[in-house]
C-alpha cells in the first residue's frame, strides 16, 4: 500500500543524518592528518604516513558524498509524493481505500493550479443549501439522528453503570475516542492557502485514482469520507450522513472531470476546488447562524 511509503521517507531521513554525522567526524579527523602533513618536512616518513592517512579519509568522504547525493535524491522524490495519512484512524481509513495512481505526486492547489479549472461557486452554494435543508429534514422526520456519538456513549454508560459512574466511564471513553480519532498524521505540506490545502488533502486521500476503482471501492471511499469526520465527536450523526452524501457529489465531479480531461491532476484539482468553495460557504453560513443565535439570545435576555 502506497500510504506506507511514509516509513520509507523516515528511514531515508535517518540514514542521511547518520551519514552526515559520519562525514563530519571523518572530516575533523582528516583535518588533523592534513595539519600533520603540512607541518612535517617534505619527503619524510612522517609526512608520507600523514599524507596516506589523509588521502584514505578523503576517499571515504568522497564515497559518503556520493551516497548522500543518492539518498537526498530519494528523499526529494519521496517528499514529492502524496502519502495518505497514517496514525490510528488515518491508517484505518487509508487501509480500506482503493490504490493511488502510479503518478501519485502531491498536487499543490495554489492560485496558478486552481486557475486550470472553472469556478464552482454556484454548485457549492447549491450543495450548502441542500446540506442545510437535509439536516432540517433529518431534524423533523428523524430527530433521534440529532444525537452525537458523544451523547450516545454517555447515554449508554449511564444506562449500564448508573448516573455517577456512567458519566465518568462515558467521559473516559470519549477521551479515548478523541485521542484515537485525532491520531491522523500526515506529512503533506501544500503550497497553498489553508482551506485549499485542507480540501486537497482530503481529495487526494479519498478521490485521487478513483477512475481505476470499482464501483464498490468508490462507494466505500464515500462512506469512509463521511465516517472520518467522526473526529468531530459532538456533531450529530445526521451531519455525518450529510457529509458522506456531499462526498459522493465530490466523487461524481471528480469522475466527470477525469472523463472530460483524461487527467488525474485536473480531476483532483476540480474536486478540490469545489470542496474548498463548499467549505468556505459552509463556514460563512455557520458564522452567520451563530451570530444570529447570539443576537437573539441577547435580545431575549435583555428584552
Amino acid at each position: 500500500w502506497r500510504w506506507c511509503s511514509l516509513s520509507t521517507l523516515d528511514s531515508v531521513e535517518v540514514s542521511i543524518q547518520e551519514l552526515y554525522a559520519e562525514r563530519h567526524e571523518l572530516f575533523q579527523t582528516s583535518y588533523g592528518f592534513f595539519t600533520e602533513m603540512v607541518n612535517a618536512e617534505y619527503a619524510t616518513p612522517a609526512r608520507k604516513e600523514a599524507e596516506a592517512k589523509y588521502d584514505g579519509y578523503r576517499v571515504r568522504i568522497a564515497e559518503l558524498d556520493e551516497e548522500l547525493k543518492i539518498l537526498e535524491s530519494t528523499r526529494d522524490f519521496e517528499r514529492s509524493r502524496f502519502r495518505r495519512p497514517t496514525g490510528w484512524m488515518g491508517s484505518l481509513a487509508s487501509r480500506w481505500l482503493g490504490p493511488l495512481p502510479q503518478n501519485d505526486c502531491m498536487i499543490h492547489p495554489n492560485a496558478e493550479q486552481l486557475a486550470k479549472v472553472g469556478s464552482f461557486r454556484l454548485l457549492a452554494g447549491v450543495l450548502v443549501v441542500t446540506a442545510i435543508g437535509s439536516l432540517l429534514l433529518f431534524a423533523y422526520f428523524t430527530p433521534w439522528l440529532l444525537v452525537s456519538p458523544a451523547t450516545l456513549i454517555t447515554m449508554g454508560t449511564k444506562t449500564l453503570f448508573g448516573e455517577a459512574w456512567g458519566s465518568a466511564v462515558g467521559i473516559a471513553i470519549i477521551v479515548i475516542l478523541v485521542i484515537f480519532a485525532s491520531g491522523i498524521k500526515h506529512q503533506n505540506r501544500y503550497q497553498a492557502k489553508f482551506w485549499d490545502s485542507a480540501a486537497m488533502l482530503e481529495e487526494q486521500w479519498f478521490r485521487m485514482g478513483a477512475e481505476n476503482w470499482t464501483i464498490g471501492q468508490r462507494l466505500k471511499s464515500t462512506l469512509l469520507f463521511g465516517l472520518v469526520h467522526i473526529v468531530n465527536i459532538i456533531y450529530p450523526i445526521s451531519s455525518l450522513l450529510v457529509v458522506g452524501a456531499v462526498g459522493g457529489v465530490f466523487m461524481m465531479v471528480y469522475l466527470r472531470a477525469y472523463r472530460k480531461t483524461g487527467s488525474t491532476e485536473l480531476a483532483t484539482l476540480t474536486s478540490a476546488k469545489l470542496h474548498a468553495t463548499y467549505n468556505r460557504f459552509a463556514i460563512v453560513y455557520l458564522i452567520i447562524a451563530v451570530g444570529f443565535s447570539l443576537a437573539y439570545g441577547a435580545y431575549q435576555l435583555f428584552a
